[in-house]
């Protein structure tokens, strides 16, 4: 098979099932129907020959080899994540064609195995441990002579950087590694990237595996099945971040199906496969923004446009009739060179884009008139995002400080 079928393959890898063999019911929202519909008509004639896909670093420090078995092992996990961003983007109605599926897709090589670029450190392991966001990115910067060697641009490519600096022995599990991503949340595509340490238990296998014990230098003594959740968790909540998605709690409505993702699901992921919980989902915000992206998308139509959104007769009402007091109804219209195919509203108390903001999804028409309610009391001392998703994968923010005054009020725009 050659490279660029071998793209083509990676597109359906163990993604095939229907949201209800996956245990899904639809859930098909009509911001999804007309968002859908939007991104299809944008991205006809216009299919990528060689789609947006993700690149993978296997990053071995200089005092160590990798792992005998990576490859496979590690395949398994990242196919595990796609099968989950595929199957919740079905289960929200935006999960592509038979011929397409929305879904993060990998470069693949021959053996229909994730292409890993590797890269021998310059250190020892110790000297790369911690959270410190400074020793990825020199990990970042020693991987970008072997990426160019092989033609890849880190500076435009969303790249996994895996990290193998775990030590596992006599039952216990120590090493404390990058595990953080990043990505254009705001504005057009750039880039994206996160790392991820490895280790050799670290197999979507074991996550049914509540019984064998083990004694972790950061979480204690946990179940295999627990260390996969968090981990295995951990890199598909990252990807999402080196997606662009920001961080996004369940609503208490949406609850029931599990923990979100992209709130604190890093931590819940398949945890259902041992009966422990409801493992993790995505709420349909992350799921509109994940749409257009181009790794998704399967388009690069007008990758590079960044788009000026006026958002025009804009309301932001506190309380009011027919609301659950105090909460806000925002409407407007979004007016943009570049069609909206979604407007999103965040609720984040605090203001600090951590793990407590929710989100509630706007109404819209073919004209750009949309309308919100965020059934939620305005925090003291938060923020109100406003966000417009653009059919080329960019997005456009307005921000506005809590609480707002009690009565009506007209933002002018930015």
């Amino acid at each position: 098979m050659k490279p660029a079928a071998a793209l083509v393959a990676s597109t359906l890898l163990l993604v095939t099932r229907s949201p209800e063999a996956c245990g899904y019911e639809a859930e098909i929202s009509p911001a999804a129907r007309f968002a859908a519909k939007q991104l299809a008509a944008f991205a006809a004639g216009h299919e990528a020959a060689r789609p947006k896909r993700i690149v993978c670093v296997y990053f071995t420090p200089a005092d160590r080899k990798p792992p005998a078995g990576h490859r496979e092992r590690l395949t398994r996990v990242m196919t595990d994540i796609q099968e989950f961003f595929a199957g919740e983007m079905a289960r929200h109605g935006l999960g592509g064609s038979t011929s397409h599926r929305r879904t993060v897709r990998y470069d693949l090589d021959d053996a229909r195995q994730i292409r890993f670029h590797y890269v021998a450190g310059k250190h020892e392991a110790a000297y790369y441990l911690g959270r410190d966001f400074r020793k990825g990115y020199e990990i970042r910067e020693e991987s970008k002579p072997v990426l160019a060697a092989a033609g890849i641009d880190d500076a435009k490519e969303t790249v996994v950087y895996f990290c193998h600096l775990r030590t596992e022995q006599d039952g216990k599990t120590s090493g404390i590694g990058p595990y953080y991503g990043s990505g254009a949340r705001e504005g057009v595509f750039r880039d994206g990237r996160c790392w991820f340490t490895d280790a050799s238990i670290l197999d979507p296998r074991n996550l049914s595996d509540g019984k064998t014990m083990l004694d972790d230098e950061e979480y204690g003594k946990i179940s295999v099945g627990r260390y996969n959740s968090i981990f295995i968790g951990g890199a598909a909540h990252e990807l999402g971040h080196g997606l662009g998605l920001p961080h996004t709690k369940e609503r208490p409505d949406e609850a029931e199906r599990g923990t979100s993702l992209m709130g604190s699901g890093n931590r819940t992921y398949g945890e259902d496969r041992r009966g422990e919980g409801r493992g993790s989902f995505l709420v349909l915000a992350d799921a509109l923004r994940l749409a257009a992206h181009p790794i998704f998308s399967g388009t690069v139509r007008d990758l590079d446009k960044r788009p000026e959104a006026h958002w025009d007769e804009l309301q932001i009402e506190a309380g009011g009739d027919g609301l659950r007091a105090p909460g806000l109804r925002i409407t407007g219209r979004i007016v943009s060179a570049v069609p909206v195919y979604a407007v999103i509203a965040y609720h984040d108390p605090d203001g600090n884009s951590d793990y407590n903001a929710t989100s509630w999804i706007a109404a819209i028409d073919d004209s750009g008139r949309f309308s919100v309610e965020v059934n939620q009391p305005p925090s003291a001392k938060g923020e109100l995002r406003l966000v417009a998703c653009h059919v080329n994968g960019a997005t456009s923010v307005l921000r506005r400080s809590l609480p707002l005054e009690p009565s009506s009020a007209s933002p002018k725009s930015p």
